[in-house]
């Protein structure tokens, strides 16, 4: 069973349900090793047609970068090239809807998963570093459509996956296809 657990396809398939603070919208562990970059762009909506159901609080989104032997189609089994990672942050940097966006380095990533299923021992203890991907935490300004930028940053080389969340009072469901 450990061995099931370390591979890939299992990390990757765990790390799509772990994205942290499903239930409470959180960004992660205080002290977690992380970047901020806030976007210099416009920090509210381009046009008035951008909108989610009201009383949002907020929408995240979270960009997982490829890794070594990921089983995301798109990554062809090779993690992101430093190219490829300046070319995500640049992207997210510049987009007129993103607040925010925080890079979570493996180890961060894993901090995070520990804290969420700490008391499983059996599926921590079968966790190791080196299976968690890096990402980026995007968050976007309440009543933002996230479709357009999830389906822009998911074509991206380097990207193996993206969620988008629309969190209100604490409750958070899947937007962006």
């Amino acid at each position: 069973m450990i061995a099931l657990l370390r591979s890939g396809q299992v990390a990757a398939a765990l790390l799509l349900a772990v994205v942290p603070g499903v239930t409470g919208c959180s960004a992660g562990p205080p002290g977690a090793t992380s970047v901020s970059v806030t976007a210099s762009a416009p920090q509210t909506p381009s046009t008035p047609a951008a909108t989610g159901p009201a009383g949002a609080d907020h929408i995240d989104i979270s960009v997982f970068l490829c890794q070594k032997d990921d089983p995301f189609e798109s990554c062809e089994g090779k993690p992101a090239t430093a190219r490829q990672k300046r070319e995500i942050e640049a992207l997210l940097r510049r987009h007129p809807d993103v607040v925010e966006a925080t890079f979570e380095d493996k180890r961060a990533a894993y901090e995070n998963f520990r804290e969420q299923y700490g008391e499983d021992s059996v599926l921590v203890s079968a966790m190791k570093v080196d299976d968690m991907p890096e990402s980026w935490r995007v968050s976007l300004p309440p009543g933002t459509d996230a479709t357009e930028l999830v389906e822009t940053v998911r074509r991206l080389p380097g990207v193996s996956d993206v969620i988008g969340r629309e969190c209100v009072s604490g409750k958070c469901r899947r937007v962006g296809g």
